[in-house]
């Protein structure tokens, strides 16, 4: 590309997206996160194939448009957006373009979706589902039962290794997104089960330099067919879940007990306070149906008498 440039040749839109995703790997965005990244942008390729300096606000409304006729989702159409706005922006900073086209028409906004969350029962459901008479139920029981105890995510939890946990401190050490590392506190409820699986796995390896946390039936890394199975648990009880849900129960259920919200955003490995607020506003939304049900106002009579507009009473 730098050939190209020298020359004063700029390489095609499908090039410059692909420099872009290499850039992105480069700088550790995670798989997840780039193939999104890959396919929001391979949309607008397909939208349009014209030259980087031809991308202007007229097109870009035209875009918007595209995206929404296609029946998408408001939430994907702002995060398609969003990623476009990225790329340009990458192209402003190699020189490929003057400006970003983007910073003159506005994101489109998302449609608030609140997080699905379990109630108490459900939860209690999901860990009785778990065929804990066998090894394997109780490593699945064990691992449901942290991530309902401290917020991991799913990829987290998987790649967690014996010399993460400390019991004695009660913390997690976690690698998260970016490769971030937090620790994260756990319970005496938690720890307790915790122990109670390291002593079965004991049993199971006899020994051996598996160090993962959570082993398959080959005694190797459970893999990310544990979401399955936390999808089937729930399917047995009667509702959906998957790990995920059980990330935001966790964190629904420290608002709720009026835990701290910068604490919640660190032990969830937010990277802005923003997206914790999600979990305030579901907690407010359970409030005021407490305050439905059980305020003393539900049980008094307001009776209006006959009014008479004068200033006597």
């Amino acid at each position: 590309m730098e050939a190209n440039l020298a020359a004063g040749i700029k390489p095609a839109l499908p090039i410059l997206i692909n420099d872009f995703l290499a850039f992105c790997a480069a700088r550790n965005l995670s798989n997840k996160s780039t193939k999104l990244y890959q396919i929001a942008l391979n949309t607008f390729l397909d939208f349009t194939n014209c030259d980087p300096d031809s991308i202007d606000t007229r097109l870009l409304r035209r875009y918007i448009f595209h995206l929404q006729s296609l029946g998408l989702k408001s939430s994907t159409v702002h995060h398609y957006y969003c990623i476009l706005k990225i790329f340009l922006g990458y192209l402003v900073a190699e020189n490929l373009i003057l400006e970003n086209p983007t910073d003159h028409v506005p994101v489109p906004k998302k449609g608030k979706r609140q997080p699905h969350v379990l109630s108490e029962s459900q939860a209690q459901a999901l860990l009785d589902a778990c065929p804990d008479y066998t090894w394997i139920g109780r490593r699945d029981k064990t691992a449901i039962f942290i991530l309902l105890g401290s917020g991991l995510r799913h990829a987290e939890l998987l790649s967690l290794n014996l010399y993460d946990i400390d019991l004695d401190g009660g913390l997690i050490a976690v690698t998260g997104k970016g490769d971030k590392d937090r620790t994260v506190p756990i319970d005496d409820d938690v720890i307790q089960v915790v122990r109670g699986w390291l002593d079965l796995r004991e049993r199971i390896l006899k020994g051996g330099g598996q160090h993962a946390l959570f082993i398959n039936r080959f005694h190797e890394r459970m893999g990310k067919s544990f979401g399955g199975s936390v999808k089937r648990y729930a399917r047995q009880a009667g509702f959906h879940c998957t790990p995920h849900v059980c990330r935001h129960t966790f964190a629904t259920d420290w608002i709720r007990g009026s835990g701290d919200l910068q604490m919640l955003k660190n032990i969830l490995g937010h990277s802005n306070i923003s997206i914790t607020e999600q979990y305030v506003h579901l907690a407010l939304t359970d409030f005021k149906k407490s305050v439905n049900k059980y305020s003393i106002t539900k049980r008094l009579r307001f009776d209006g008498r006959q009014m008479q507009l004068t200033d006597r009473p």
